[in-house]
C-alpha cells in the first residue's frame, strides 16, 4: 500500500524508495519526478522542493504541478529568447561584428546571456 499517489500525465515517473513506518506499519513512499522539462522548469521545481515543499505537495494532490512547471519553463524560455534579442539590438551586437572581431562578439554575447539569465532567475525561478 502506498501513502501518496499523485495524478500524472505521460510526462512524469514514480520512483519507489525504502519503506516508511506509519502507525507501526511499513509502507512504501512514492517520489514524484517530472520528466521532459527544460532547465528553467527544473530549476524552479528544485527551488520549490527545497524551500516550499508544502506548495509542491498541494499541487501534486490537485494534479496541477506538472502543468505549472511546464508553463514556468515555457514562459522563462520565451522571456530569455526575447530579452537576448532585445539586448543584442540595443547594444549593436551584429553579424558584421562577429565577422570582424569574433572575440569581442563572444564577450558581448556572453555578457548579455549572463545578465538575462540573472534577471530570469531572480524574477521567475527563485520567486
Amino acid at each position: 500500500m502506498y501513502i501518496f499517489i499523485a495524478p500524472c500525465n505521460a510526462n512524469c515517473t514514480f520512483l519507489k524508495t525504502s519503506p516508511l513506518r506509519y502507525n507501526g506499519v511499513a509502507k512504501e513512499v512514492l517520489h514524484y519526478d517530472i520528466t521532459n522539462i527544460g532547465v528553467w522548469g527544473r530549476r524552479h521545481y528544485n527551488y520549490l522542493k527545497k524551500n516550499s515543499p508544502t506548495v509542491i505537495n498541494v499541487m501534486r494532490m490537485k494534479g496541477t504541478l506538472e502543468q505549472y512547471i511546464i508553463d514556468v519553463d515555457r514562459d522563462a524560455q520565451e522571456m530569455y529568447d526575447r530579452l537576448v534579442k532585445q539586448y543584442v539590438e540595443i547594444e549593436g551586437v551584429t553579424e558584421s561584428l562577429k565577422a570582424t572581431d569574433n572575440l569581442e562578439w563572444t564577450r558581448r554575447m556572453n555578457s548579455i546571456r549572463n545578465r538575462v539569465e540573472k534577471f530570469i532567475l531572480h524574477d521567475l525561478i527563485f520567486n
